[in-house]
C-alpha cells in the first residue's frame, strides 16, 4: 500500500489539478509493473469547511484518464 500527498503543487507554480493528474499517471504506470495495486492519494484540505485543493470533478477526470490508459 502506498500513501502520499499530491506532489508538485504549490510553490513550484503547478496547479493542483495538473499535479494530481501527473501523479496519478505516474502511479498507474508504476502499478502496472508492480504487485502493489492499492494506492491512496491524499488531497490537501486546510479545514473541513474549506474546499479541497483539487475539486472532486478534477479527481474524477484524472482517474478516468488513467482508466482509459490501462
Amino acid at each position: 500500500e502506498v500513501m502520499m500527498p499530491v506532489l508538485g503543487a504549490g510553490h513550484g507554480g503547478i496547479d493542483p489539478p495538473l499535479a494530481l493528474a501527473g501523479l496519478v499517471l505516474a502511479l498507474s504506470e508504476a502499478a502496472r509493473h508492480s504487485t502493489r495495486k492499492k494506492i491512496t492519494i491524499i488531497v490537501f484540505q486546510r479545514t473541513k469547511q474549506d474546499p479541497p485543493d483539487v475539486a472532486p470533478e478534477y479527481i474524477r477526470r484524472a482517474l478516468e484518464l488513467v482508466a482509459n490508459k490501462m
